[in-house]
């Protein structure tokens, strides 16, 4: 058991390591088609489980791709266990999206019909492939990083970038057909 100092120093650390990264949690749970009324629940098994292994990180290594990889695998399990549907998400505050009511109306319908559009599009592929088209191109983590995190083969990776890509561009043009955007 460790001294009473150190055990503080570790609590200090984990206590600031969630304060970085919770929201990233709640918003790659969401990404991930997570309902947002089990983000809660979801939010804190990743970190129970986190806290469990926070001794194995590599400090040397990114904090986000090493996270994700909880979030992904907590998520597959939920989906797994769920029986439910899957569910369009509203944009709400801890995706980030503020709401000024300064703002032109117009502008911000646009703003939430393409959110709606991604995520409705996001939510066509499969999690595979969604967690490594989410790690790679909004969060831009490196295809290695990514196969580190989710500890599948390289190949794997770009298969499933490749993959959730074309899927993601037919949900999109399925959604459009007849549309400007």
């Amino acid at each position: 058991m460790p001294a009473p100092q150190v055990r503080r120093t570790l609590d200090d650390t984990y206590r600031a390591f969630y304060a970085e990264n919770v929201r990233y949690v709640w918003k790659s749970l969401r990404r991930l088609g997570i309902p947002e009324r089990d983000c809660e629940d979801l939010a804190q098994e990743v970190f129970v489980t986190v806290h469990r292994r926070f001794h194995e990180r590599d400090p040397a290594r990114p904090v986000r791709p090493w996270l994700f990889g909880f979030v992904f695998r907590i998520a597959l399990g939920h989906k797994r266990r769920s029986a439910t549907t899957s569910e369009i998400p509203t944009p709400d505050e801890h995706l980030g999206e503020k709401h000024d009511s300064s703002r032109d109306v117009a502008k911000a319908m646009n703003a939430r019909d393409a959110y709606l559009l991604v995520h409705a599009a996001l939510g066509e592929l499969p999690i595979e492939q969604r967690a490594v088209v989410i790690l790679h191109d909004l969060d831009e983590v490196a295809v290695p990083e990514i196969a580190g995190a989710l500890d599948v083969p390289l190949n794997t990776v770009y298969s499933r970038l490749r993959l959730g890509r074309e899927r993601f561009r037919a949900a999109i043009a399925e959604r459009t057909k007849g549309e400007q955007r």
